[in-house]
């Protein structure tokens, strides 16, 4: 006999909102009871989708919490807002699925974790790249030293244009790093113990906030990766490679984490010849939204923790935050120093 299904707010309506509304329908588990947005002109596409009342519509997530019984929440409002919502959640007994960034500061993120952790609630994270099918099959080998000790390497991802600041002042790294940053970290099989890391726009750019980042992060089995990402950048291109004891990955495509996107990942020896690998295709990573719902349901439902876990996800916040310190500072960061 199947639980029977949560009931649930979605908070934030735009964008990837009504995506994760549509997943979550599809995939069960979940009763949408409460929308919550500050823009009332998006309620009405929610509505029809889930045939609530106008009385199901909130401006505040501590108004629909008022209103409602509410055992989970979906949250895709923006970056800033994160945190006062996921701890609003927790706090008040609810599970809690989280577009990226989880939040931007490290600790408003390790105080909710540890609020879920006390009261038995499950916190997921959309990191969708780590799941795709090339970087999971790189954090397998890696994984298993099948290509001997991990040395060094660099992760480069070009974006075609220029990205507009975000309205509500947060940075690069909470936007577009976090996914790249946080699906290199799934694949190095060490933890990340030191960066170091410049955020700056070129000198021909008119981007209001910086737009790119350099950085160096070390790993504490020794291995050195370089990082360079911008929205300045005239093609796009995501390029990672890294250098083994006995052979070289390349892994190259349009964008990361996009399964179908003629992504392509080699293997060259130190003899120079090359091979492509054959990819875990375990199961579908094409950018699906009911993947991530179903993780998020299993979660609470099974206690299976998925890799995106909020807690899991503590490490990719930790290194953010120190890019960020590093940045501000000009010196490199510990990673333990931020996250002790």
């Amino acid at each position: 006999m199947q639980p029977e299904p949560v009931p649930t707010a979605y908070v934030g309506l735009g964008g990837r909102g009504m995506r994760y509304l549509r997943a979550s329908h599809l995939v069960g588990g979940f009763t949408p009871v409460a929308l919550v947005d500050t823009d009332a002109e998006r309620f009405g596409e929610a509505r029809e989708f889930t045939d609530l009342p106008e009385l199901a519509c909130h401006a505040s997530l501590a108004a629909a919490l008022q209103a409602h019984e509410i055992a989970a929440v979906f949250v895709c409002a923006p970056a800033s807002a994160h945190a006062a919502i996921i701890l609003e959640a927790v706090r008040a007994g609810a599970h809690v699925f989280t577009e990226t960034p989880f939040t931007t500061k490290y600790a408003d993120a390790a105080e909710a974790v540890k609020i879920a952790a006390a009261k038995g609630l499950a916190i997921v994270v959309a990191q969708q790249y780590r799941l795709a099918a090339v970087e999971r099959t790189i954090a397998k080998l890696l994984a298993q030293g099948a290509l001997g000790g991990v040395g060094f390497g660099y992760l480069r991802h070009d974006l075609p244009a220029p990205e507009p600041a975000a309205e509500d002042g947060t940075s690069r790294l909470w936007r577009a790093d976090v996914h790249t940053i946080d699906s290199l970290i799934a694949m190095m099989p060490g933890s990340p113990t030191r960066v170091f890391g410049r955020l700056f726009s070129p000198g021909f750019s008119d981007a209001a906030a910086p737009s790119s980042l350099q950085a160096t992060l070390e790993f504490d089995d020794g291995s050195v990766v370089q990082y360079l990402s911008s929205f300045e950048s005239h093609q796009p291109d995501y390029r990672f490679q890294i250098d083994c004891e006995a052979a070289t990955l390349v892994h190259r495509a349009a964008h990361p984490g996009r399964g179908g996107d003629a992504a392509e990942l080699i293997q060259i020896a130190p003899d120079g010849s090359q091979q492509p690998v054959t990819l875990d295709t375990s199961y579908d990573d094409a950018w699906l939204e009911e993947t991530l719902a179903i993780f998020f349901r299993d979660s609470f439902r099974l206690g299976k923790e998925p890799a995106s876990s909020g807690r899991n996800n503590l490490a990719t916040m930790a290194v953010l935050q120190a890019l960020l310190c590093s940045s501000e500072t000009g010196e490199a960061i510990d990673v333990a120093d931020v996250a002790p």
